[in-house]
């Protein structure tokens, strides 16, 4: 996948943080997408997060997976964590017609993730879909290396594409393996940006 690039600072100020290579993983605490308002009809915000259903993991609805049996995990402090073992995949088709053509826009991922021992693969895939998860076209992924009892942050800005109405983002999240063991999955934030242009290198 060529790599891509942020063309404006516009997501900066807004809560996602400039991104010099949109593929990345991004470790530490970043900027807090929660802050950005709901997505929603006629709104004017030039971000807004998009729906996603048990972002933080306190139950799997919404969550589908194709392969693997993801779990719910608990940290320390108690907070609920996604569980995946190696070759997992939890995904879900987030509702993303709200007025604006898909194609004018750009989509950012965000996620924590850590590994229960041992370094773990991590991929993370968006692509455009119907609310099934079916007839997508992609859109990016990139990959990350989990950390053992580290936390840290994955971050995909893309473009989005035509696409009939009404258009949803599938995100996928999958652990492709390492050290075989679990791999932590928190904090699933997918943010609608109208102006912030993710672009391919040539």
């Amino acid at each position: 996948m060529k790599a891509l690039h942020l063309r404006h600072r516009r997501l900066l100020a807004l809560g996602l943080g400039a991104l010099s290579c949109a593929g990345s993983a991004l470790a530490g605490n970043g900027p807090d997408p929660s802050r950005l308002p709901p997505c929603r009809p006629g709104g004017d915000a030039d971000a807004c997060n998009l729906p996603v259903k048990s972002h933080q993991f306190d139950s799997l609805q919404g969550w589908t997976s194709a392969s693997g049996l993801p779990s719910i995990g608990y940290d320390e402090l108690g907070n609920a964590y996604a569980a995946l073992y190696t070759g997992a995949t939890i995904s879900q088709a987030v509702y993303a017609h709200f007025g604006k053509s898909p194609n004018d826009l750009a989509y950012a991922l965000r996620f924590r993730v850590r590994s229960h021992n041992g370094d773990n693969q991590v991929r993370a895939t968006l692509s455009m879909s119907d609310a099934y998860g079916k007839q997508t076209r992609p859109i990016g992924s990139t990959t990350a290396v989990a950390r053992q009892g580290e936390w840290s942050t994955v971050e995909l800005v893309v473009n989005g594409v035509p696409f009939a109405a009404p258009a949803h983002v599938l995100l996928e999240i999958a652990s492709e393996g390492g050290n075989h063991d679990t791999v932590q999955i928190d904090d699933v934030y997918l943010v609608e940006s109208d102006g912030a242009t993710a672009l391919s290198t040539r």
